[in-house]
């Protein structure tokens, strides 16, 4: 079976914590004028996206793409994730499609996390 972008977001979607949400929200500054401004939080902790990506780290390049694109923070992080995950894996041509797709993608790379794990 092929997992698909639809498969990840969901089980993220699931492991939703709405009151931590809010408390990232707050950390990462998304208020009006301020560096995060428009960021949305699912409240995952690191460990949490962690064990998706695990699960999900042989995620197509589009699909993972998606991830990257999606408008929760957390399904940003955990697409990124999978990247570095697979660029460790890969043959030197996956892993220049990887980082291609990263650098078209940048606008959605937009915290200083996200940058951090990458």
């Amino acid at each position: 079976m092929q997992l698909t972008y639809a498969d990840a977001k969901n089980t993220l979607l699931a492991l939703e914590q709405p009151k931590r949400a809010v408390a990232l929200a707050r950390f990462f500054k998304t208020g009006a004028g301020q560096y995060g401004e428009g960021d949305h939080f699912l409240g995952l902790s690191m460990p949490q996206q962690r064990v998706v990506v695990r699960q999900f780290w042989n995620l197509p390049i589009e699909e993972t793409e998606q991830l990257v694109q999606d408008t929760y923070h957390e399904c940003r992080m955990t697409g990124l994730l999978i990247w570095v995950r697979q660029s460790q894996k890969a043959t030197t041509t996956q892993e220049v499609a990887i980082l291609e797709r990263y650098l078209t993608n940048r606008q959605y790379i937009n915290n200083w996390d996200l940058v951090d794990v990458t």
